[in-house]
Protein backbone atom coordinates (compact mmCIF):
# COMPACT_ATOMS: atom_id res chain seq x y z
CA UNK A 1 0.00 0.00 0.00
CA UNK A 2 1.41 3.01 -0.99
CA UNK A 3 1.02 6.60 0.68
CA UNK A 4 -1.44 7.53 -1.92
CA UNK A 5 -3.10 4.56 -1.46
CA UNK A 6 -3.99 5.30 2.50
CA UNK A 7 -5.02 8.88 2.15
CA UNK A 8 -7.72 7.48 -0.44
CA UNK A 9 -8.56 4.74 1.91
CA UNK A 10 -8.87 6.95 4.96
CA UNK A 11 -10.35 9.47 2.94
CA UNK A 12 -13.29 7.25 1.60
CA UNK A 13 -14.14 5.98 5.42
CA UNK A 14 -14.60 9.61 5.89
CA UNK A 15 -16.64 10.47 3.66
CA UNK A 16 -19.21 7.64 4.34
CA UNK A 17 -22.34 8.16 6.69
CA UNK A 18 -21.21 4.94 8.97
CA UNK A 19 -18.21 7.53 10.03
CA UNK A 20 -20.34 10.51 10.91
CA UNK A 21 -22.96 8.21 12.75
CA UNK A 22 -19.94 7.00 15.09
CA UNK A 23 -18.82 10.71 15.18
CA UNK A 24 -21.87 11.93 15.86
CA UNK A 25 -22.80 8.99 19.01
CA UNK A 26 -18.82 9.21 20.24
CA UNK A 27 -18.72 11.03 23.25
CA UNK A 28 -15.63 13.01 22.23
CA UNK A 29 -16.59 12.94 18.41
CA UNK A 30 -14.02 11.41 17.29
CA UNK A 31 -13.74 8.28 14.86
CA UNK A 32 -10.47 5.89 16.33
CA UNK A 33 -8.57 3.43 14.32
CA UNK A 34 -10.68 0.75 16.07
CA UNK A 35 -14.03 2.26 14.43
CA UNK A 36 -12.09 2.55 10.90
CA UNK A 37 -11.01 -1.23 11.54
CA UNK A 38 -14.44 -2.59 12.65
CA UNK A 39 -16.65 -0.67 10.06
CA UNK A 40 -14.42 -1.03 7.03
CA UNK A 41 -11.49 -2.94 7.04
CA UNK A 42 -13.06 -6.37 7.82
CA UNK A 43 -16.00 -5.92 5.90
CA UNK A 44 -13.82 -5.44 2.86
CA UNK A 45 -11.26 -7.95 2.78
CA UNK A 46 -12.74 -10.75 4.78
CA UNK A 47 -13.29 -13.74 2.96
CA UNK A 48 -10.58 -13.14 1.05
CA UNK A 49 -7.79 -13.75 3.03
CA UNK A 50 -5.65 -11.16 2.39
CA UNK A 51 -5.42 -7.90 4.25
CA UNK A 52 -6.46 -4.45 2.88
CA UNK A 53 -2.84 -3.68 2.18
CA UNK A 54 -2.68 -6.89 0.04
CA UNK A 55 -5.55 -5.74 -1.86
CA UNK A 56 -5.07 -2.58 -2.51
CA UNK A 57 -1.77 -3.32 -3.74
CA UNK A 58 -3.01 -6.10 -6.16
CA UNK A 59 -0.33 -8.12 -7.87
CA UNK A 60 2.20 -5.10 -6.77
CA UNK A 61 4.31 -6.58 -3.94
CA UNK A 62 6.80 -3.83 -2.70
CA UNK A 63 8.93 -3.65 0.45
CA UNK A 64 7.48 -1.02 2.80
CA UNK A 65 9.75 1.72 2.84
CA UNK A 66 8.06 3.73 5.84
CA UNK A 67 6.73 2.37 9.05
CA UNK A 68 4.28 3.96 11.24
CA UNK A 69 3.66 3.93 14.45
CA UNK A 70 0.44 4.76 16.10
CA UNK A 71 -2.41 4.39 18.80
CA UNK A 72 -5.08 2.48 17.52
CA UNK A 73 -7.05 4.90 19.87
CA UNK A 74 -6.36 7.90 18.41
CA UNK A 75 -8.93 9.99 16.48
CA UNK A 76 -8.55 9.57 12.07
CA UNK A 77 -8.57 12.79 11.47
CA UNK A 78 -5.55 13.81 13.15
CA UNK A 79 -3.98 11.03 11.95
CA UNK A 80 -4.11 11.70 8.62
CA UNK A 81 -3.05 15.20 9.28
CA UNK A 82 0.17 14.01 11.33
CA UNK A 83 0.95 11.61 7.98
CA UNK A 84 0.37 14.13 5.55
CA UNK A 85 2.28 16.91 7.20
CA UNK A 86 4.91 14.36 7.67
CA UNK A 87 5.02 13.61 4.09
CA UNK A 88 5.03 17.20 2.61
CA UNK A 89 7.89 17.84 5.31
CA UNK A 90 10.08 15.58 4.28
CA UNK A 91 8.88 15.55 0.87
CA UNK A 92 7.80 11.94 0.37
CA UNK A 93 6.60 10.74 -3.07
CA UNK A 94 3.03 9.29 -2.66
CA UNK A 95 4.18 6.42 -4.54
CA UNK A 96 6.42 5.20 -1.44
CA UNK A 97 5.08 1.89 -0.16
CA UNK A 98 4.09 2.15 4.03
CA UNK A 99 3.33 -0.31 6.50
CA UNK A 100 0.51 0.50 8.73
CA UNK A 101 -0.75 -2.32 11.15
CA UNK A 102 -4.39 -2.28 10.75
CA UNK A 103 -4.52 -1.82 6.96
CA UNK A 104 -1.45 -4.47 6.54
CA UNK A 105 -2.22 -7.22 9.06
CA UNK A 106 -5.55 -9.53 8.14
CA UNK A 107 -8.18 -8.49 10.22
CA UNK A 108 -11.41 -10.52 10.05
CA UNK A 109 -10.09 -13.58 12.04
CA UNK A 110 -12.65 -15.84 9.77
CA UNK A 111 -10.23 -18.51 9.30
CA UNK A 112 -10.43 -17.20 5.31
CA UNK A 113 -7.34 -16.00 6.01
CA UNK A 114 -4.40 -16.12 9.18
CA UNK A 115 -6.01 -15.05 12.42
CA UNK A 116 -4.03 -12.49 14.38
CA UNK A 117 -2.48 -14.45 16.95
CA UNK A 118 -0.45 -16.12 13.84
CA UNK A 119 0.59 -13.35 11.93
CA UNK A 120 1.54 -11.92 15.53
CA UNK A 121 3.50 -14.76 16.28
CA UNK A 122 5.24 -13.49 13.22
CA UNK A 123 6.70 -11.01 14.25
CA UNK A 124 5.34 -9.19 11.31
CA UNK A 125 7.13 -5.60 12.84
CA UNK A 126 10.19 -6.64 13.51
CA UNK A 127 10.36 -8.37 9.90
CA UNK A 128 9.24 -4.22 8.85
CA UNK A 129 11.67 -2.72 10.99
CA UNK A 130 15.04 -4.76 10.47
CA UNK A 131 14.22 -5.03 6.31
CA UNK A 132 17.04 -3.20 4.67
CA UNK A 133 14.54 -1.13 2.51
CA UNK A 134 13.50 1.31 5.49
CA UNK A 135 16.98 2.62 5.57
CA UNK A 136 17.72 5.38 3.38
CA UNK A 137 20.92 3.71 1.56
CA UNK A 138 17.95 1.16 0.25
CA UNK A 139 15.75 4.69 -0.47
CA UNK A 140 13.92 4.09 2.72
CA UNK A 141 12.58 6.76 4.84
CA UNK A 142 12.61 4.90 8.16
CA UNK A 143 9.66 5.30 10.60
CA UNK A 144 7.24 8.04 11.53
CA UNK A 145 5.42 7.90 15.70
CA UNK A 146 2.38 9.39 14.77
CA UNK A 147 1.04 11.76 17.33
CA UNK A 148 -2.57 12.97 17.92
CA UNK A 149 -4.40 14.52 21.19
CA UNK A 150 -6.87 11.75 21.57
CA UNK A 151 -4.85 8.66 22.78
CA UNK A 152 -1.49 8.27 24.20
CA UNK A 153 0.97 6.97 21.79
CA UNK A 154 3.22 5.93 24.77
CA UNK A 155 0.85 4.68 26.83
CA UNK A 156 0.64 1.77 24.15
CA UNK A 157 3.34 -0.93 25.03
CA UNK A 158 3.63 -1.89 21.08
CA UNK A 159 4.24 1.64 20.04
CA UNK A 160 7.18 2.35 22.87
CA UNK A 161 8.21 -1.43 21.72
CA UNK A 162 8.52 -0.25 17.86
CA UNK A 163 10.41 3.34 18.94
CA UNK A 164 13.27 0.86 20.97
CA UNK A 165 13.50 -1.80 17.99
CA UNK A 166 13.74 1.00 15.82
CA UNK A 167 16.29 2.66 17.40
CA UNK A 168 17.95 -0.56 18.12
CA UNK A 169 18.03 -1.29 14.35
CA UNK A 170 19.85 2.26 13.70
CA UNK A 171 16.32 2.87 11.87
CA UNK A 172 15.68 6.76 11.07
CA UNK A 173 12.90 7.35 13.32
CA UNK A 174 10.64 10.61 13.63
CA UNK A 175 7.51 12.04 14.66
CA UNK A 176 5.00 13.96 13.63
CA UNK A 177 2.45 15.85 15.52
CA UNK A 178 -1.35 17.11 14.60
CA UNK A 179 -1.38 20.77 14.50
CA UNK A 180 -3.69 20.36 17.86
CA UNK A 181 -1.16 18.30 19.13
CA UNK A 182 1.55 20.35 18.74
CA UNK A 183 -0.22 23.28 20.19
CA UNK A 184 -1.28 21.60 23.66
CA UNK A 185 1.97 20.85 24.08
CA UNK A 186 3.61 24.58 23.36
CA UNK A 187 0.71 25.98 25.31
CA UNK A 188 1.38 23.91 28.15
CA UNK A 189 5.38 24.73 27.82
CA UNK A 190 4.63 28.53 27.58
CA UNK A 191 2.15 27.96 31.04
CA UNK A 192 4.76 26.68 33.14
CA UNK A 193 7.59 28.96 31.92
CA UNK A 194 5.38 32.14 32.97
CA UNK A 195 5.07 30.57 36.14
CA UNK A 196 9.02 30.39 36.50
CA UNK A 197 9.59 26.40 35.89
CA UNK A 198 12.98 25.12 34.98
CA UNK A 199 14.13 23.77 31.40
CA UNK A 200 13.54 20.41 32.57
CA UNK A 201 10.47 20.90 34.56
CA UNK A 202 9.29 22.44 31.04
CA UNK A 203 10.62 19.26 28.86
CA UNK A 204 8.17 16.88 31.26
CA UNK A 205 5.04 19.18 30.77
CA UNK A 206 5.72 18.57 27.29
CA UNK A 207 5.34 14.73 28.17
CA UNK A 208 9.03 13.98 27.38
CA UNK A 209 9.45 11.97 30.65
CA UNK A 210 7.22 8.61 29.97
CA UNK A 211 6.71 5.69 32.47
CA UNK A 212 6.71 2.70 30.05
CA UNK A 213 6.22 -0.02 32.66
CA UNK A 214 2.67 1.38 33.14
CA UNK A 215 1.97 1.29 29.17
CA UNK A 216 -0.43 -1.79 28.23
CA UNK A 217 -1.89 -3.85 25.16
CA UNK A 218 -5.15 -4.71 24.33
CA UNK A 219 -4.18 -8.23 24.14
CA UNK A 220 -3.08 -10.25 27.63
CA UNK A 221 -0.82 -12.47 25.33
CA UNK A 222 0.93 -9.69 23.67
CA UNK A 223 1.51 -7.41 26.58
CA UNK A 224 3.12 -11.00 28.40
CA UNK A 225 5.07 -11.49 25.29
CA UNK A 226 6.75 -7.93 25.28
CA UNK A 227 7.36 -7.03 29.11
CA UNK A 228 9.33 -10.52 29.15
CA UNK A 229 11.07 -9.40 25.87
CA UNK A 230 11.84 -5.91 27.56
CA UNK A 231 12.55 -7.62 30.86
CA UNK A 232 15.22 -9.82 29.26
CA UNK A 233 16.86 -6.72 27.53
CA UNK A 234 19.62 -4.76 29.28
CA UNK A 235 18.21 -2.13 31.22
CA UNK A 236 14.66 -3.50 31.26
CA UNK A 237 11.99 -0.59 31.74
CA UNK A 238 14.63 1.90 32.66
CA UNK A 239 16.47 1.40 29.52
CA UNK A 240 13.57 1.38 27.52
CA UNK A 241 12.62 4.78 29.39
CA UNK A 242 15.45 6.32 28.54
CA UNK A 243 15.23 5.24 24.43
CA UNK A 244 11.74 6.75 24.62
CA UNK A 245 12.63 10.10 26.29
CA UNK A 246 15.30 10.51 23.91
CA UNK A 247 13.54 10.05 20.94
CA UNK A 248 10.79 12.02 22.79
CA UNK A 249 12.68 15.33 23.88
CA UNK A 250 14.79 15.28 20.47
CA UNK A 251 11.38 14.91 18.16
CA UNK A 252 9.73 18.20 20.31
CA UNK A 253 8.86 21.50 18.08
CA UNK A 254 11.49 23.93 17.48
CA UNK A 255 9.36 26.49 18.91
CA UNK A 256 10.00 24.75 22.34
CA UNK A 257 13.15 24.97 22.31
CA UNK A 258 12.94 28.47 20.70
CA UNK A 259 10.90 29.58 23.31
CA UNK A 260 13.14 28.30 26.03
CA UNK A 261 16.39 29.33 24.75
CA UNK A 262 14.89 33.14 24.64
CA UNK A 263 14.03 32.71 28.08
CA UNK A 264 17.95 31.89 29.10
CA UNK A 265 16.89 28.35 30.16
CA UNK A 266 18.62 26.22 27.87
CA UNK A 267 21.05 26.58 24.96
CA UNK A 268 22.10 25.50 21.96
CA UNK A 269 23.94 22.36 22.78
CA UNK A 270 20.77 21.27 24.58
CA UNK A 271 18.68 21.60 21.80
CA UNK A 272 17.57 18.95 19.23
CA UNK A 273 19.42 18.47 15.82
CA UNK A 274 16.41 19.96 14.33
CA UNK A 275 16.46 22.84 16.19
CA UNK A 276 20.33 23.57 15.93
CA UNK A 277 19.70 23.67 11.99
CA UNK A 278 17.23 26.21 12.41
CA UNK A 279 17.84 29.49 12.13
CA UNK A 280 15.16 31.06 14.06
CA UNK A 281 16.52 28.91 17.01
CA UNK A 282 19.93 29.61 16.13
CA UNK A 283 19.42 33.33 16.40
CA UNK A 284 17.41 33.38 19.46
CA UNK A 285 20.41 31.18 20.87
CA UNK A 286 22.52 34.25 20.14
CA UNK A 287 20.18 36.72 21.21
CA UNK A 288 20.19 34.98 24.71
CA UNK A 289 23.62 33.86 25.35
CA UNK A 290 26.36 35.15 22.38
CA UNK A 291 27.25 35.05 19.24
CA UNK A 292 29.22 31.64 20.97
CA UNK A 293 26.20 30.17 20.39
CA UNK A 294 27.37 29.94 16.19
CA UNK A 295 29.15 26.89 16.80
CA UNK A 296 26.71 24.52 17.92
CA UNK A 297 24.53 25.47 14.96
CA UNK A 298 24.41 23.45 12.27
CA UNK A 299 22.55 25.80 9.83
CA UNK A 300 24.15 25.79 6.02
CA UNK A 301 26.85 28.60 6.08
CA UNK A 302 25.04 31.40 4.48
CA UNK A 303 21.95 31.50 7.26
CA UNK A 304 24.77 31.17 9.76
CA UNK A 305 26.92 34.36 8.21
CA UNK A 306 23.78 36.21 8.18
CA UNK A 307 22.91 35.18 11.67
CA UNK A 308 26.57 36.43 12.75
CA UNK A 309 26.50 39.66 10.93
CA UNK A 310 22.93 40.45 12.69
CA UNK A 311 25.18 40.92 15.74
CA UNK A 312 28.15 42.89 16.42
CA UNK A 313 31.64 42.32 15.37
CA UNK A 314 34.18 40.03 18.45
CA UNK A 315 30.84 40.25 20.91
CA UNK A 316 30.90 36.78 22.09
CA UNK A 317 29.52 37.55 25.62
CA UNK A 318 26.09 39.01 26.35
CA UNK A 319 23.29 40.49 25.14
CA UNK A 320 25.35 41.65 21.48
CA UNK A 321 22.16 41.34 19.11
CA UNK A 322 18.86 43.08 19.55
CA UNK A 323 16.38 40.96 21.28
CA UNK A 324 13.66 41.68 18.99
CA UNK A 325 15.16 41.51 15.78
CA UNK A 326 13.62 38.35 13.84
CA UNK A 327 14.74 35.62 11.67
CA UNK A 328 12.12 36.44 8.59
CA UNK A 329 14.15 39.91 8.40
CA UNK A 330 17.38 38.92 8.77
CA UNK A 331 17.03 36.38 5.78
CA UNK A 332 15.48 39.73 3.91
CA UNK A 333 18.40 42.13 4.63
CA UNK A 334 21.26 42.66 1.85
CA UNK A 335 24.52 41.06 2.90
CA UNK A 336 26.15 44.63 2.16
CA UNK A 337 23.92 46.05 3.97
CA UNK A 338 24.25 43.50 7.04
CA UNK A 339 28.25 43.07 6.73
CA UNK A 340 28.51 47.34 6.83
CA UNK A 341 26.39 47.60 9.68
CA UNK A 342 27.93 44.62 12.01
CA UNK A 343 31.54 46.35 11.67
CA UNK A 344 30.12 50.15 12.59
CA UNK A 345 27.59 48.39 15.27
CA UNK A 346 24.41 49.73 13.52
CA UNK A 347 21.32 47.90 14.11
CA UNK A 348 20.65 45.13 11.54
CA UNK A 349 17.80 46.62 8.92
CA UNK A 350 18.47 49.95 10.20
CA UNK A 351 18.84 51.57 6.26
CA UNK A 352 18.54 55.18 7.75
CA UNK A 353 21.63 54.80 9.72
CA UNK A 354 22.66 53.08 7.04
CA UNK A 355 22.41 55.46 4.61
CA UNK A 356 23.61 58.06 6.85
CA UNK A 357 26.93 56.37 8.03
CA UNK A 358 27.64 56.18 3.61
CA UNK A 359 27.37 60.16 3.65
CA UNK A 360 29.87 60.40 6.33
CA UNK A 361 33.23 61.63 5.26
CA UNK A 362 34.69 60.83 8.94
CA UNK A 363 34.93 57.25 10.33
CA UNK A 364 36.41 55.95 13.31
CA UNK A 365 37.05 52.64 14.27
CA UNK A 366 38.45 50.47 17.46
CA UNK A 367 38.81 46.87 17.26
CA UNK A 368 41.63 46.21 19.53
CA UNK A 369 41.61 42.81 20.63
CA UNK A 370 38.45 42.05 19.36
CA UNK A 371 39.36 38.50 17.95
CA UNK A 372 38.74 39.17 14.43
CA UNK A 373 41.03 36.86 12.57
CA UNK A 374 41.45 36.79 9.05
CA UNK A 375 38.06 36.45 8.25
CA UNK A 376 36.53 39.30 10.76
CA UNK A 377 39.36 41.54 8.92
CA UNK A 378 37.88 40.39 6.01
CA UNK A 379 34.67 41.75 6.91
CA UNK A 380 35.84 44.89 8.16
CA UNK A 381 37.55 45.37 4.92
CA UNK A 382 34.38 44.73 2.71
CA UNK A 383 32.10 47.25 4.82
CA UNK A 384 35.26 49.82 4.63
CA UNK A 385 35.05 49.24 0.75
CA UNK A 386 31.23 50.59 0.32
CA UNK A 387 32.28 53.87 1.86
CA UNK A 388 33.57 55.64 -1.13
CA UNK A 389 33.01 59.09 0.17
CA UNK A 390 35.48 59.05 3.04
CA UNK A 391 37.78 61.66 3.48
CA UNK A 392 39.29 60.48 6.94
CA UNK A 393 39.68 57.15 8.45
CA UNK A 394 40.84 56.10 12.24
CA UNK A 395 40.95 51.86 12.21
CA UNK A 396 42.77 50.46 15.15
CA UNK A 397 43.53 46.70 15.16
CA UNK A 398 45.99 46.90 17.24
CA UNK A 399 46.43 43.92 19.44
CA UNK A 400 47.72 40.03 19.08
CA UNK A 401 44.16 38.54 19.44
CA UNK A 402 42.96 39.86 16.24
CA UNK A 403 45.40 37.42 14.59
CA UNK A 404 44.63 39.08 11.21
CA UNK A 405 47.37 37.43 9.65
CA UNK A 406 49.19 38.58 6.04
CA UNK A 407 45.10 37.33 4.43
CA UNK A 408 43.80 39.91 6.79
CA UNK A 409 46.34 42.62 6.82
CA UNK A 410 46.06 42.62 2.67
CA UNK A 411 42.55 42.93 2.74
CA UNK A 412 42.41 45.79 5.01
CA UNK A 413 45.02 47.76 2.50
CA UNK A 414 42.97 46.65 -0.51
CA UNK A 415 39.79 47.90 0.99
CA UNK A 416 41.55 51.19 1.71
CA UNK A 417 43.16 51.54 -1.59
CA UNK A 418 39.23 51.87 -3.00
CA UNK A 419 38.80 54.65 -0.78
CA UNK A 420 40.03 57.24 -3.60
CA UNK A 421 38.82 60.72 -1.81
CA UNK A 422 40.58 59.32 1.88
CA UNK A 423 43.56 62.39 2.49
CA UNK A 424 43.92 61.80 6.18
CA UNK A 425 44.57 57.92 7.81
CA UNK A 426 45.50 56.19 11.17
CA UNK A 427 46.06 52.98 10.69
CA UNK A 428 47.67 50.48 13.46
CA UNK A 429 48.05 46.90 12.64
CA UNK A 430 50.21 45.56 15.69
CA UNK A 431 50.98 42.55 16.85
CA UNK A 432 49.02 40.92 14.39
CA UNK A 433 51.58 38.20 13.24
CA UNK A 434 52.38 39.85 10.24
CA UNK A 435 56.32 39.00 9.26
CA UNK A 436 58.65 41.37 8.12
CA UNK A 437 57.71 40.81 4.66
CA UNK A 438 53.88 40.93 5.41
CA UNK A 439 54.68 44.14 7.21
CA UNK A 440 56.92 45.69 4.46
CA UNK A 441 54.03 44.94 1.66
CA UNK A 442 51.59 46.72 3.91
CA UNK A 443 53.79 50.04 3.83
CA UNK A 444 54.27 49.89 0.47
CA UNK A 445 50.52 49.12 -0.64
CA UNK A 446 49.54 52.05 1.66
CA UNK A 447 52.42 54.67 1.01
CA UNK A 448 51.28 54.18 -2.59
CA UNK A 449 48.07 56.05 -1.87
CA UNK A 450 47.86 60.04 -2.23
CA UNK A 451 47.33 60.59 1.33
CA UNK A 452 48.33 63.67 3.01
CA UNK A 453 48.16 63.04 6.73
CA UNK A 454 49.68 58.92 7.62
CA UNK A 455 49.72 57.36 11.04
CA UNK A 456 50.72 53.78 9.85
CA UNK A 457 51.96 51.24 12.69
CA UNK A 458 52.83 47.80 11.49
Amino acid sequence: MTVRQWVDTVDVCMASREYELVKEQSREGTVNMHDINRLFVKPWSEGTGCSLAVLMSREVADNAQLMISHCWGEDVSETKESLQQHVARCELPETVPLWFCVFSNYQPEDRAGPTLEHQLALEPFSSVVENPSLKSAAGGHGMVALHTTSADLYSRLWCVHEVDRAVEADVAVTASMSQKYTDLMTGRVQEFMDMGASAEDCFRAAGVEVQCVKARCGSKDDEKKLVKLILQQKGGFNGLDRVVQNFRREQLPDIIFETLIGKGLTKLDGASKSARANAAVVLAACQAHGAGQLQHATTNQEVSERIRLAGFLGDHEGQPYDAELKWEVIKELDLEDLTLGHVCHIKAGDSAQLEQLRQNTTLSLDFRGKNLGDKGGKAVSQAIAQLKQLTTLRLDLYYKENHLGAEGAKAVCEAIAQLKQLTTLTLDLRHNFLGRKDQDAVREAIEQLKITNLSLKV
